[in-house]
This record gives structure tokens, C-alpha cells and sequence, in this order.
């Protein structure tokens, strides 16, 4: 009496037979994804050292940028002015330029503004203490700090440049190397070729 192999539910494929499955090669090494090809010195994976030229780019590119942001700066300050003019002269209308009465408008005002200053410095020297002179030790502290982030700064560009000039020296180099092989086997070719097998080491 033969009993039948259980059947199990699930997977719809089951029933078919190994015979009609791929085969699969064990020994094969093409698991995975394929392997990269061998990288040169010049093809490193990785971030790159920016050559020379890179780095004088970006810093034009940053003074540009700095210089249109104080040419914008000018500008709405300039508008700014006009404006507050404008509202002013709305308020209290000034005198037409050139008469007298502009004139005596004038003098007054540089009157008014010279005794705003008088009056603020309190007519007379105050003693200031030293610590608040040079902001005291916050202040000291600061100035520190300030001329430590410059230097560091100035630092890492030389460090920039040296590095740049480095690569750019190690592909010329590669490059010379190259150039230099193959004038040697070009020479050795051509010595194969004149004196046989015999003449060339």
C-alpha cells in the first residue's frame, strides 16, 4: 500500500518539477553587482582636492557676490534717505535753494546739530574706565576670538592652495610618467625591430 506525498498549499509552482528550473552555477562569481573598474591615482573615489583654478573661482565668486550685496545695501539705504527727505520736506517745507532765507535755514541747522553734540558730550571730559575703553574683558575676549577665526581662516587657504598645487603637480607627474613609457616601449619597438630579439634586454 503507497500513500501519496502530502501536497502543501501556498506557492502555485510548487507542483512543478526541479527539472524545469534554471540552472544555477555555484562556482560562479557574478553575484552581486559588477565590479568597478580599476581607478588611477587620478580616479579616486571620493571628494577631489579643488585644483587651484577652482579655488580663485570661488573666491571671485565670493567677492562678487559681497560686493552686489553692499551695492544693494547703498542702495536701499540711498532710497531710504530719499524717502524720509521727502517726507520731511512734506511736513516743514524748506525755503527755495539759493535765496537768503535757505541760507539763514542752514545755518541753523548746523547751529541745532552742533549743540545736539555739545549737549550729549555733557559740556565737559567724563572719565571713562579702561575695561569699558577696550569693552572689557568680553570685549578683550572677543577681539581674541575674532583674530584667532582669521587666522585660522587664512590657514586652511593656504592649506587649500598647497593642496591644489600638490594635485596638480602629482597629475602633471602622472602625466610625464605616461608620456615616458611609452616613448620607451615606442624605443624599444623600433630597437625589437632593427637588431632583432637579441639586442634588446
Amino acid at each position: 500500500m503507497t500513500s501519496d506525498p502530502p501536497q502543501r498549499r501556498g506557492s502555485p509552482d510548487y507542483n512543478k518539477s526541479a527539472e524545469d528550473a534554471p540552472p544555477v552555477d555555484v562556482d560562479s562569481d557574478d553575484y552581486g553587482p559588477t565590479p568597478a573598474p580599476p581607478s588611477t591615482l587620478s580616479q579616486r573615489p571620493g571628494v577631489a582636492n579643488p585644483s587651484f583654478a577652482d579655488l580663485v573661482e570661488r573666491d571671485e565668486s565670493r567677492a562678487s557676490d559681497s560686493a552686489l550685496a553692499r551695492a544693494d545695501l547703498r542702495h536701499e539705504r540711498a532710497a531710504d534717505r530719499k524717502a524720509q527727505k521727502a517726507a520731511l520736506d512734506d511736513l516743514v517745507p524748506r525755503a527755495e535753494p539759493g535765496t537768503r532765507e535757505r541760507q539763514l535755514e542752514k545755518r541753523r541747522e548746523v547751529g541745532a546739530a552742533n549743540r545736539e553734540f555739545r549737549d550729549a558730550r555733557g559740556g565737559g571730559e567724563v572719565e571713562v574706565p579702561e575695561g569699558e575703553l577696550l569693552g572689557g574683558d568680553e570685549g578683550v575676549k572677543q577681539m581674541r576670538k575674532e583674530e584667532e577665526r582669521k587666522k585660522n581662516e587664512r590657514e586652511l587657504r593656504r592649506e587649500e592652495i598647497l593642496r591644489a598645487r600638490a594635485t596638480e603637480r602629482e597629475e602633471r607627474l602622472t602625466g610625464l610618467r605616461e608620456k615616458e613609457e611609452k616613448t620607451m616601449e615606442m624605443l624599444r619597438a623600433l630597437a625589437k625591430e632593427r637588431f632583432g630579439a637579441g639586442g634588446v634586454q
